[in-house]
Parts: structure tokens; sequence; C-alpha cells
């Protein structure tokens, strides 16, 4: 099952892994960006948001929603 944080401010897609590693919600840590696959399938929540691999420049800022799990 696809855990979901709540949506972080706009930051860099270096800031938004960092971010993820660090991140403690609920008392659960380990959360990590989304796949493509996992963004496209919640995109009703996740839009606009950094996702892995992403191919924007460094210089763009946008949320990050956190996931733990898989689908």
């Amino acid at each position: 099952m696809l855990e979901l944080a709540p949506p972080s401010e706009k930051m860099t897609y270096d800031e938004a892994i960092m971010y993820c590693f660090w991140l403690e919600h609920d008392g659960k840590k380990g959360w990590r960006m989304p796949t493509h696959e996992e963004w496209a399938k919640t995109k009703g929540i996740m839009v606009y948001t950094w996702r892995q691999n992403d191919h924007r420049t460094m210089m763009d800022t946008m949320p990050v929603v956190p996931v733990r799990g898989q689908l």
C-alpha cells in the first residue's frame, strides 16, 4: 500500500530528495520521492510535484509529496 505524506513547500529537486530522506511524519521514516508510475496513478492528488528521475531544470521549484511503500 502506498502512503502519502502532506505536500512540502516549493523547493528544488535536490532539496526535495533531502526533504524526503530526513522526513519523519506520523512517527514514520523511510519516505522517498514517487516514481513516475506512482505519480501518474495518484495524479489527482499530486499535480505539479517532483518525482524520481524528473528532467526539469535543477533551478525549478515545486513541492514534493513524499511516499512510502508500494502501489
